[in-house]
């Protein structure tokens, strides 16, 4: 009689209007006979009751968000918590459904429907900035649409280690279609994550797979090679890569950071040296940059000095102390200023360039060689 009338209890309640009495009646009746199968019944009526709503999206809402109030922790609080996701999801609402997140269970599959729905809808519109903190939730990117243009978001964002996982992922299929577009991303990837090595290799790949196209869009690849020989100390070799370089982006802003390395690389300061700082002021001139000054003025100099070439040096000098460096570049300047005036004997030329040297109030080494310098010539 116990079973009987428990059974009959939560319906009678849902008949009378009282569905929290129901409810609870419900929940005692399949907690003491959960193994029957009338329990399973009362559980199907139970579900009837609590989640069946009739009217508008709006109606059903307000429903779901009573039931995750009224029974908070709970398996129906869950349930109507993944009710809710899913109209929202429907309605492409996917910012509010990963608002839900708190009252779904662990690793909901609804969720991660709602994350991909958000990332979708903004890779397409293009507001890739408002979607990283939702790709790096994700482990799969089976469901998003553009996968290169989701790759390209962290990647400029600089999650380059989400960006590495993805690109791995994708590279497992060698029959893939953007194989190559794949294996082009990693290594940039590697590259910026710093393995060098591994970045080299997948280059290699590229360059393989590519030989026969007389032109290919992942020609620039030659930068992240160029790049990685650098790091790596691969000094001749990148030497090799250079010329390549030259031959296809001569012009590419890109190659400035190319030259500020070869000139780095120049000890001896010869005849290359001068060609490299002429390209790489020429390539600054072009793009109104002034990123490697006085750098590349310096290691001119120094080398046109070296060819004694004076005339040439003390135009480059000159120009340079126009320029608005920093107090100890601009005594630097000069210091080699008044050194190419002694060659050129005009030494009263060289005096004035010490003391304006002199003159400026931060103390350095060149400050005290200037001071040395303008001893010896009134001696």
């Amino acid at each position: 009689m116990h079973k009987k009338f428990g059974f009959m209890l939560g319906e009678l309640y849902e008949k009378a209007g009282d569905y929290d009495n129901a409810h609870i009646s419900n929940l005692d009746f399949i907690k003491e006979y959960e193994k029957l199968p009338s329990a399973k019944e009362v559980q199907k009526r139970d579900d009837a009751m609590l989640f069946y709503v009739s009217g508008d999206d709006s109606t059903k809402l307000g429903h779901y968000d009573y039931l995750i109030k009224k029974y908070p922790n709970t398996p129906e609080a869950t349930k109507a918590a993944e009710l809710k996701t899913k109209i929202l999801i429907k309605q492409e609402k996917f910012k509010e459904a990963l608002e839900v997140k708190p009252y779904l269970s662990k690793d909901s599959p609804i969720y991660h429907q709602a994350l991909l729905g958000l990332i979708n809808k903004k890779i397409k519109n293009n507001k890739c900035e408002a979607i990283n903190s939702y790709l790096i939730q994700i482990n799969n990117f089976t469901g998003i649409d553009d996968k290169l243009k989701a790759f390209d978001c962290l990647y400029n964002n600089n999650l380059y280690t989400q960006a590495h996982q993805v690109a791995q992922t994708m590279l497992q299929d060698k029959n893939n279609p953007d194989y190559i577009a794949w294996l082009y991303r990693d290594a940039n990837t590697l590259n910026a994550l710093g393995k060098y090595k591994e970045s080299i290799m997948a280059i290699e790949d590229i360059l393989s797979l590519t030989k026969n196209l007389t032109q290919s869009k992942y020609d620039d690849i030659l930068f992240t090679l160029f790049s990685n020989l650098a790091h790596l100390n691969a000094k001749d070799r990148a030497k090799e890569i250079y010329g390549k370089l030259y031959e296809k982006f001569k012009d590419d802003k890109r190659m400035m950071q190319v030259y500020s390395t070869l000139l780095s690389w120049e000890e001896n300061l010869n005849n290359s040296s001068i060609i490299y700082a002429k390209n790489l002021l020429m390539l600054q001139k072009q793009y109104d940059s002034k990123d490697y000054t006085p750098f590349t003025e310096f290691k001119l100099i120094e080398a046109l000095t070296k060819a004694n070439d004076y005339q040439e040096a003390y135009k480059i000098i000159q120009e340079l102390i126009q320029e608005k460096i920093d107090p100890i570049d601009l005594q630097k300047a000069f210091y080699m200023k008044a050194n190419i005036e002694i060659n050129l004997k005009n030494n009263k030329q060289a005096l004035e360039s010490l003391q304006s040297c002199i003159d400026i109030s931060i103390d350095s080494s060149w400050k005290t060689l200037c001071n040395q310098s303008k001893t010896l010539i009134k001696e």
